[in-house]
């Protein structure tokens, strides 16, 4: 009797003991099925109502593959991205940033025009916000704070046209810079390049690009220096560098006018590169004198191409570098999100060193600015009659390990015909 006693006893704690793992387990799946989920929340702004479209189009398109990211990963984590547009002023952008803080908002993709981060950005650091702006290039905000920049600011892009400048062998250079704080601190960083390449700027002429009498003046007077110079160096040493914006054709049909303008190589800055609007105005002209500057350009892998394809059947143009930095500046966000909830320690630029975007590397020096710049540089021909943009050129830097490497190509003939009439490039494929 002892021994059913003993045996029946035995029964009851092994299915006490069954009992006792099958509610741990089920508590425990019941515990993780119901566990909350983490929200990362990114407020992205587009500059303009022109962009805000392509701004919104970018933004979903990061959210739905991070969010695909973080489910395949077992993460527990979902990201929610929501566009605003700031219209084209710098206090709508200021407006926005503050909504999104009092929303509980920290982490901003935006402000991608200088004018709009510096309304905003003093703002964000006071309430622990971090910007990621795509294409903010001012030099003013390479320092050490909460902004981080995909775009190279203008005083690398400064750097490689001194560099091609100096490829092509020319040594004087006339500057016409448009009237301004941004030509005036442009022209200072390419003059302080050009010098350290042995190179130097003859002349330095400001224009005032709202006054037409002074647009004429300017290129009567530098036409003047120009056959100087040419006299002493010859037309391959001497070259004129445009620090313009949207008056670019009016300075070039004026210019037009004088003889030894047309007898040199211009050169210009990012915003007078492959500009449909030039090829439409002055193509003729800008094909007379070459008018080369640079693109920023991403790196050709699998997801951009992807992106690229959906991105022109939707909106009729290839994907730019700056857009394509909207949809790194999510990721970048989101990523160091989840390795780093806690703004207050920022750890962006960790993030930054592993992370291989669409547009290549997002490695950042110090200072929060892209340390990995390449620069593509196109220049004005007038083909059988027809005004295109052909690459000329290469120029690339790896500032955290000090590589730099530039080139020009001796025919502009050296690339493949892509997209013709409008430009030609020769696409560098690189798989991640």
């Amino acid at each position: 009797m002892k021994r059913d006693q003993k045996s029946q006893i035995k029964q009851v704690i092994v299915t006490l003991l069954y009992l006792s793992i099958f509610t741990s387990v089920f508590l425990t799946s019941n515990e993780k099925d119901n566990q909350e989920i983490d929200i990362i929340k990114i407020g992205v702004i587009s500059p303009s109502n022109s962009m805000y479209k392509k701004y919104q189009y970018m933004s979903n398109i990061a959210q739905e593959k991070i969010n695909t990211h973080f489910n395949q990963s077992e993460l527990g984590y979902q990201a929610i991205i929501e566009v605003r547009n700031a219209g084209g002023t710098p206090s709508k952008a200021h407006n926005i940033t503050k909504l999104f803080n009092n929303e509980g908002v920290k982490r901003i993709v935006g402000h991608s025009w200088n004018s709009q981060l510096n309304a905003s950005l003093e703002y964000a650091m006071e309430n622990n916000m971090i910007v990621v702006s795509p294409s903010a290039n001012s030099p003013k905000y390479a320092l050490i704070d909460k902004c981080y920049r995909l775009l190279p600011d203008d005083s690398r892009e400064a750097k490689a046209i001194a560099e091609i400048i100096t490829i092509y062998g020319i040594d004087s250079v006339i500057l016409l810079q448009k009237k301004g704080n941004w030509g005036r601190q442009y022209a200072e960083e390419f003059l302080w390049e050009l010098r350290k390449n042995g190179g130097d700027v003859i002349e330095w002429i400001e224009y005032n690009p709202d006054n037409t009498l002074n647009i004429t003046f300017t290129l009567e007077k530098a036409s003047m220096i120009v056959d100087d110079t040419i006299k002493v160096k010859g037309k391959k040493k001497t070259g004129v560098f445009l620090i313009s914006l949207n008056e670019t054709s009016q300075v070039l049909i004026e210019a037009e006018k004088y003889a030894p303008l047309m007898n040199v190589t211009w050169f210009g800055t990012e915003t007078t590169t492959l500009n449909p609007s030039i090829l439409r105005d002055s193509g003729n002209i800008a094909a007379k004198v070459g008018l080369i500057g640079p693109v920023n350009t991403h790196i050709y892998n699998e997801d951009f191409l992807e992106i690229n394809q959906d991105f022109y059947e939707k909106f009729g143009e290839p994907l730019s570098f700056k857009l394509a930095n909207v949809y790194d500046g999510c990721w970048l966000q989101a990523l160091t999100s989840v390795s780093n909830p806690s703004s207050s320690s920022d750890k962006i630029i960790e993030t930054a060193s592993t992370y291989y975007g669409i547009t290549g590397p997002l490695e950042m020096n110090e200072y929060g600015d892209r340390s990995w710049i390449r620069y593509y540089f196109y220049g004005y021909y007038n083909i059988n009659g027809q005004n295109i943009c052909l690459r000329t050129g290469r120029y690339t830097r790896l500032e955290n390990s000090g590589h730099k490497g530039s080139s020009i190509f001796h025919s502009p003939f050296d690339v493949i015909y892509d997209n013709f009439p409008f430009y030609l490039w020769e696409k560098d494929y690189e798989s991640k």
